[in-house]
């Protein structure tokens, strides 16, 4: 999946450029077929803790700095125009730079004019951050409302992009964008192991639904059927693990079909007296 538009790329953190392949001619997946797939790539608490943290205010940390260029090409030993399998480990924090935070921050300035961008910050493998809401590790894919930024351990990304495609991480990305998203509208934060954890999780499900959405029919980076043969294979390993301050899979097909086939404003159901979108801002 995912391929190198160069065109498509914008300035760091002003516009996300990684691209998916063309989409194949007609006749499509389902979209249930299609949303069932996507949907279970974010249960994973332990191994790719999708999440949002539970914060209590400590000393401010360095928030992590925006990449500073993106560069031409891919790494040598890709083969354009997919992005599969080229990346190593220890390229990670590459690959979030240079594809992953440059897509969902042009995500969000398609569809916002004035909210500003989170923060990022990279966990590598090995290595503990001391952040606004606690001790993160490497295994770490979290958003953090007290200081708007999201953790991405290299651990999880990694284990992401090896088995499951270089669309993985994007799309956990996305999730966590939508916790962003909640924190800036001021989508109130649910008790912990609530109910309500779960109405919180499903709208962050339907923004990367609609994630997809734009991804789709604005970059025309989705590709058929790389992208879903990974995102199958992924859904199988972890079918049997839900989470359960997440919905259930029928929940979660539905969060994403919301997103997918009505964008960021159908997402609004979820909260209804605190909008995420009023409208599309073109």
């Amino acid at each position: 999946m995912f391929i190198w538009i160069l065109a498509s790329l914008k300035a760091p953190r002003a516009k996300p450029t990684e691209a998916f392949s063309n989409l194949l001619p007609n006749p499509r997946p389902s979209l249930e077929s299609r949303m069932k797939a996507l949907l279970r790539l974010f249960p994973i608490a332990i191994i790719a803790g999708f999440l949002v943290m539970s914060c209590a205010p400590v000393p401010t940390d360095g928030s992590a700095s925006p990449p500073t260029s993106i560069p031409t090409s891919p790494p040598s030993n890709c083969h354009p125009p997919s992005l599969e399998n080229c990346y190593t480990a220890a390229q990670m924090k590459d690959y979030l730079d240079n594809v992953a935070i440059p897509y969902v921050d042009q995500f969000s300035q398609d569809s916002y004019s004035h909210m500003p961008l989170p923060n990022y910050v990279y966990i590598p493998e090995g290595q503990t951050y001391n952040s606004n809401c606690g001790a993160v590790e490497e295994s770490a894919f979290a958003y953090c409302p007290s200081n708007d930024t999201v953790y991405i351990g290299q651990k999880t990304e990694w284990w992401l992009y090896q088995n499951y495609g270089a669309i993985a991480p994007v799309l956990g990305l996305a999730h966590e964008f939508g916790h962003h998203i909640q924190s800036k509208v001021g989508v109130p934060e649910p008790p912990t192991n609530s109910p309500e954890e779960v109405n919180h999780e499903n709208q962050a499900d339907c923004i990367a639904g609609a994630w997809v959405l734009w991804a789709d029919q604005v970059k025309h980076i989705i590709e058929y059927p790389k992208d879903l043969q990974n995102i199958d294979g992924l859904m199988t390993a972890i079918a049997d693990k839900e989470n359960r301050t997440h919905g259930t899979a029928s929940e979660r097909v539905r969060s994403f079909e919301l997103g997918h086939s009505s964008g960021l404003s159908a997402c609004n159901s979820y909260y209804p007296d605190y909008p995420i979108l009023h409208q599309m801002v073109n």
